[in-house]
C-alpha cells in the first residue's frame, strides 16, 4: 500500500500532503528523498519516512497522519535487525560534508537540509557517539530539542575531544 508523497488523488494522498505542506515541506523533493504514505496494511495512514545507507534502504520511520494508534509505528527490530540505537537518520551525510548538523527527528533533520542528521531521540547510543567519532566530518553542530539541553553538553562534551562543537540552546 506504499505511495510516494507526490503521487495519488485519493483522499488519504491528499490528507498526507496537505500535512507535509502544512509542516513547510515540498511534496516533490521529498518523494526523491522517498518519503511516502501507506493507503493500506499496517502502516495505514503513517506517513514513511526511509532511512538509507550508502543508498540502500535501511529503515524507516511511520508517523500516523491519519486515524488511531501509535503516534510512531516504526517496524520492529526483529524485522529489521536494527533498534533506534544503531540508527542515524541521513547517515551518509556523515562522508559526505565536514559541517552537520545533528538534530533528534527526521523532520528536524529534514528542515536542516542534506547536511543534517537525526539521532532518533534525545539520548545518543555508544554506538551513534562511535559513528560521530570515527566520521570524517570536522565540525557538528547540535540542535537538540529544548527540553534536551543536559543531552546536548553531555554529547558536546564526548564530542570535542575529536571535533569542533557548537552547542545552540
Amino acid at each position: 500500500g506504499f505511495k510516494l508523497i507526490n503521487q495519488g488523488t485519493s483522499t488519504t494522498s491528499k490528507v498526507m500532503q496537505s500535512y507535509i505542506k502544512k509542516r513547510g515541506f515540498d511534496t516533490q523533493q521529498l518523494s526523491k528523498l522517498g518519503v511516502g504514505y501507506c493507503a493500506k496494511g499496517d502502516y495505514m495512514g503513517y506517513l514513511i519516512l526511509p532511512f538509507y545507507s550508502q543508498g540502500r534502504l535501511t529503515y524507516f520511520n511511520a508517523r500516523l497522519v491519519i486515524g488511531n494508534g501509535p503516534r510512531y509505528n516504526n517496524p520492529p527490530k526483529s524485522v529489521t535487525g536494527l533498534g533506534k540505537e544503531f540508527l542515524i537518520y541521513n547517515v551518509d551525510a556523515l562522508e559526505l560534508y565536514n559541517q552537520i548538523y545533528i538534530c533528534e527527528g527526521v523532520f528536524n533533520a529534514l528542515t536542516m537540509g542534506e547536511r543534517a542528521i537525526a539521532t532518533m531521540g534525545k539520548s545518543i547510543s555508544r554506538y551513534q557517539v562511535n559513528l560521530l567519532i570515527k566520521c570524517p566530518a570536522k565540525r557538528f553542530i547540535l540542535l537538540l530539542d529544548p527540553d534536551a539541553k543536559k543531552q546536548s553538553i553531555d554529547l558536546a562534551l564526548k564530542l570535542v575531544n575529536f571535533k569542533s562543537v557548537k552547542v545552540v540552546i
